[in-house]
């Protein structure tokens, strides 16, 4: 016990009194208490729509692990090893829930954590749910095919009746799991490194009413202007092609089109002076 008391550095850590010794810990400087108030509040914030903030402290939380949990430790830890990976999980569906409700792309972690837990339900519904908001419904009911044979093969067992409602909505094509109208198209390939572009753009369109994509022709504007909008979760997001207006008139009609309005007056009257069409660039 001397020992101990050496290598914490304070004798008044171990008190001993009856033949028998205590830890006088605060809890505040155990990481297993602080990881489970960390999913707590996630998952109350999560619940109450703070999703950002939801997001955070499921980061932190993830953040207090360092490898296995418990990893020299006994038979005896077996239950309370358990019980932290438990909590590990549920913040890591926490954290992928909440940046899924703020819109962004997390198929890509959502089919490595499947990867890892392939048994959990909750992140095949995050998945399944993140393609179908992605545009991609083929790939989502493909998701929901691949957990279906995952847990029969595995463990004689039928998805569980989230998975199954989930699947239904996916195939009526539910306007409730946020799928936004809009007549943005498919992208032929899927972006790759261009997530600081992404983000960019994203910031941008929350401090201003328009933003600009630039940059010489094939570079890929349209496809990060695209991206951006399949982003918007529960937005209305439509792509109008101006490449061939000339004029105000020419400008609007292109609007018009894009949104399938046919007759009635416009809303807003526009002159030839008030549109300037760019240069192309080269």
């Amino acid at each position: 016990m001397t020992r101990l008391r050496r290598c914490l550095g304070d004798a008044s850590l171990v008190p001993g009194g009856d033949g028998t010794y205590a830890l006088a810990v605060d809890p505040e400087a155990v990481d297993t208490h602080r990881v489970l108030r960390d999913l707590g509040a996630a998952t109350a914030l999560l619940d109450a729509g703070d999703h950002a903030a939801a997001v955070a402290r499921s980061d932190a939380g993830l953040a207090r692990f360092r490898g296995d949990v418990l990893p020299a430790a006994g038979e005896w830890a077996l239950p309370q090893r358990a019980r932290f990976e438990e909590a590990r999980l549920r913040l890591t569906e926490t954290r992928l829930a909440g940046r899924l409700r703020l819109g962004e792309d997390v198929v890509g972690e959502l089919e490595a954590a499947v990867a890892a837990a392939p048994h959990r339900e909750e992140l095949w519904e995050l998945l399944i749910t993140a393609l179908y908001r992605a545009g991609r419904q083929a790939e989502a009911l493909a998701a929901y095919r691949r957990v279906r044979a995952l847990l029969a093969d595995e463990l004689a067992l039928e998805p569980g009746p989230r998975l199954r409602e989930l699947e239904r909505r996916v195939l009526t094509q539910d306007p409730g799991l946020g799928v936004p109208a809009g007549n943005l198209p498919a992208l032929a390939v899927e972006l790759v490194a261009r997530d600081d572009e992404l983000a960019a753009v994203r910031e941008l369109l929350r401090a201003h009413r328009l933003v600009e994509v630039t940059g010489t022709g094939g570079v890929g504007k349209t496809a990060v202007a695209v991206a951006v909008g399949r982003l918007l979760v529960g937005l209305p997001v439509w792509l109008v092609r101006l490449e061939t207006a000339k004029t105000a008139d020419e400008v609007l009609d292109e609007v018009l089109g894009a949104l399938a309005v046919v007759g009635g007056e416009p809303a807003l009257e526009c002159k030839d002076s008030d549109y300037q069409p760019r240069p192309a660039r080269s």
